[in-house]
């Protein structure tokens, strides 16, 4: 199990490898979660996928983020993403 918070041989707690994310959905929800992880050093949300393409495509873009799926599976078979 991982150390709990208050473990005297974590000087940071924020200092642990980057979690690579995947959003399945591209609505306001995910813009919100995606704000959110922007916040957080050890979060980096590499793919995102939605039901068509374009939107994306589109969200990608307006969160630079590097791959986007128009499939669910696609991002789900994604070994780039962790989360």
């Amino acid at each position: 199990p991982p150390a709990p918070m208050d473990d005297p041989y974590i000087s940071n707690p924020l200092d642990c490898p980057i979690l690579r994310w995947g959003l399945i959905g591209c609505g306001r929800i995910s813009h919100d979660f995606t704000q959110a992880l922007k916040l957080i050093p050890s979060a980096k949300v590499v793919a995102c996928s939605a039901r068509y393409d374009y939107k994306a495509k589109e969200f990608a873009e307006k969160h630079n983020i590097d791959r986007y799926y128009g499939n669910y599976d696609e991002l789900l078979c994604d070994e780039n993403v962790d989360v």
